[in-house]
């Protein structure tokens, strides 16, 4: 069989980003923003083709070349293949990959955690599919602190001559 290749390119939110392959690779056109307070937990979503056996899910960062931010082969995550960086705060969501659910869960994002992810999935029958995440990551001050800074704003104002 020939290789099946997709590349999409999305802006993910700290919720989710998602793309689906079906009979053949497809990109959907959609592209999605958000800003997300230091961490918060993302969802990057990708989704094989659920009627073949998954051999192989690895996610990888583009400006990371030597390690993987997860791999997953043989049913167990390979920890030896993972950045550091990512050391305890990568899972897959469903490690059974139902309905070939192969999404990542990134938890306490951070502003390093800012690029672009790429899913490959491995099946029986298809060689490669593969997802381009383009995750963009914002640190909010939080709503407390915003007010506070907005009461002193205008205290000064209102003191002034």
């Amino acid at each position: 069989m020939g290789q099946h290749k997709a590349n999409c390119r999305h802006t993910a939110d700290p919720v989710l980003a998602q793309n689906s392959f079906s009979s053949g690779p497809r990109c959907q056109p959609n592209v999605i923003t958000a800003e997300s307070e230091s961490g918060q937990t993302v969802t990057l979503l990708c989704r094989a083709q659920s009627n073949k056996p998954i051999d192989t899910v690895t996610w990888n960062r583009s400006d990371i070349a030597d390690k993987n931010v997860l791999k997953y082969h043989g049913q167990q995550l390979l920890l030896s293949y993972q950045h550091p960086s990512f050391k305890n705060r990568v899972d897959m969501q469903n490690r059974q990959m139902k309905d070939g659910d192969v999404s990542l869960i990134l938890k306490d994002v951070m502003i390093n955690d800012a690029g672009t992810y790429e899913c490959r999935v491995i099946q029986r029958g298809i060689n490669q599919e593969e997802l381009i995440i383009e995750l963009s990551v914002c640190v909010i001050r939080d709503r407390q602190t915003e007010e506070s800074l907005s009461s002193t704003r205008y205290q000064s104002k209102s003191s002034v001559p």
